[in-house]
């Protein structure tokens, strides 16, 4: 089981709280940040990872017994234009936090390393470019989540991811036993044929979801945009045909007006209908692709 950093002092983590937030105030980032600060019901604060500071957003509904869905936050914005790498990559609008929202479960938004939060002496631009999907990025989280775990009674986890968010979600599960199931949307499960693509600068120092196999035991249900044109449904097929990922809680989605980042807030009801139909039981993409 992995190791839990203590926590640190509260003075410090008060200090280091509102240094983040100074930060991104001054910064070109204020959107999320509004988002994060707006949202109700919530509490907000940054957690130690392995050699990484992290926002988490937590929301708990007092409901026992139930699931905790981890929200991980796509790739944000890591460059200023395609040549020149911005200095913070921390997205203009956060996405899964809108569908944090959206949730009735308890849940929890964990920053990725270098979002929302860039102390000068780990955060360097190789962090949110080539090694984005890193293990020493996957590690950090995983400690971040390992804690929420146990300070909720080790429920079942559910990790949904957006984009590269969904890359780390399959990842993640790979690492943490508590794992019930992993969802995402128009993630990137093949960063070498997205680079290939784009004719992006392929993530050397990344790990890809192609390498892991999940167990029997955790769901997968993986949604796409048919008009995405960042993650396009080719893009993936090697990650969802590899016969060795079929079984019965397997599952992969199209819906035909879904571009990258559209439309996921009008689908997500539907797409959390399915997740606690348990995908294993469901079998049908009828919820997320069909509509209401």
């Amino acid at each position: 089981m992995l190791g839990v950093r203590a926590r640190p002092p509260a003075r410090s983590l008060t200090s280091a709280i509102l240094l983040g937030l100074a930060a991104i105030l001054s910064g070109c980032s204020q959107t999320a940040l509004q988002q994060v600060m707006a949202l109700p019901e919530t509490q907000r604060s940054i957690e130690e990872g392995l050699g990484f500071s992290h926002l988490v957003v937590r929301r708990t509904t007092g409901f026992a017994g139930g699931p905790l869905h981890i929200y991980i936050e796509g790739d944000g914005a890591p460059f200023v234009r395609r040549d020149r790498v911005a200095p913070d990559p921390t997205p203009r609008r956060a996405l899964m936090l809108e569908l944090m929202a959206m949730d009735s479960a308890d849940a929890a938004y964990v920053g990725r390393p270098c979002y929302y939060v860039l102390p000068a002496d780990t955060c360097t631009p190789e962090y949110w470019t080539v090694a984005r999907y890193s293990q020493a990025v996957i590690d950090s989280m995983a400690v971040v989540i390992t804690r929420l775990w146990h300070a909720a009674g080790e429920p079942p986890l559910v990790l949904i991811g957006h984009s590269g968010g969904g890359a780390l979600a399959v990842l993640l599960a790979d690492a943490l036993p508590g794992t019930h199931a992993v969802v995402t949307l128009a993630a990137n499960l093949d960063p070498a044929a997205w680079a290939e693509h784009h004719g992006y600068t392929p993530l050397l120092q990344s790990r890809s979801p192609l390498e892991v196999f999940l167990p029997v035991t955790i769901d997968e249900l993986h949604v796409f945009g048919m008009r995405d044109d960042n993650i396009a449904p080719g893009m993936v097929r090697a990650y969802l045909d590899d016969p060795r990922r079929q079984r019965p809680n397997f599952l992969a989605c199209f819906v035909l007006d879904c571009r990258h980042s559209g439309c996921w807030r009008d689908r997500w009801s539907d797409v959390i209908q399915q997740i606690l139909l348990d995908v294993a039981s469901a079998k049908t993409c009828e919820l997320v692709a069909g509509g209401r």
